[in-house]
């Protein structure tokens, strides 16, 4: 039976470990230097993304002050997601359109929103030239 492709990156592993020792503290450091190179702080992430990150903070700790927090932090992020937005947005505004009406604009809202919270944390993720790309992309 073939090997599976992640046995042969064990197996790859293991003997370049056994034959050749710094390559392989080379390529342990170089994906080391590469996953903190790619990880983002919670300051370049927007509001609700932040306090899902903080949440799982919380939640990988054990003590009983910080599940009181992070059941206080779950409930905030629940009333930050997009569709909550959206309903709540919808109930206090345009209540008195009829129930069809509603979802079609539920889900144009909804469309909307998700489109430019993504479209922000690419901005603020990107470099001057991707910037100009995307700027570029919205005036044709």
């Amino acid at each position: 039976m073939p090997l599976t492709p992640a046995e042969k990156q064990k197996n790859y592993r293991e003997k370049l470990k056994a034959n050749n020792p710094e390559k392989y503290e080379e390529i342990k450091k170089n994906a080391a230097e590469n996953a903190l190179r790619h990880k983002k702080q919670i300051d370049e992430t927007n509001e609700n993304c932040k306090n899902v990150i903080r949440l799982k903070q919380l939640e990988n700790s054990k003590t009983s002050t910080d599940s009181e927090e992070a059941s206080m932090m779950r409930q905030n992020t629940a009333e930050y997601t997009p569709r909550k937005r959206v309903e709540k947005f919808i109930s206090e505004n345009i209540s008195h359109i009829e129930t069809p009406k509603k979802e079609v604009i539920k889900q144009k809202l909804l469309e909307h929103d998700v489109l430019t919270e993504a479209l922000k944390l690419e901005m603020k993720s990107s470099n001057q030239a991707e910037k100009k790309n995307i700027q570029k992309s919205f005036e044709k």
